[in-house]
């Protein structure tokens, strides 16, 4: 499961559902309500960008996807 310092500028998330790879552009906040969002585009279709709740990829919707501190995260394998 993610957690929040996972969601850096640049992190690769999956979509468990769908299987569909995210870049992670940066989290906002909310001007009104001080809420959090992340700001994530499609990976392979850069130009749409998508704006969901923190909470929502801290539920277990998303997975990280790449190498994260020499580990194999997700569907990627491991370089060394």
């Amino acid at each position: 499961m993610i957690k929040r310092d996972d969601l850096n500028n640049g992190a690769k998330v999956r979509h468990i559902k769908t299987g569909k790879i995210y870049l992670i552009i940066g989290i906002g906040t909310h001007t009104e309500n001080e809420n959090e969002y992340v700001i994530y585009t499609e990976s392979m279709a850069y130009g749409i960008n998508w704006l969901r709740p923190i909470d929502m990829f801290l539920d277990g919707r998303f997975e990280l996807d790449g190498i994260v501190t020499g580990k194999q995260i997700g569907r990627a394998s491991c370089r060394e």
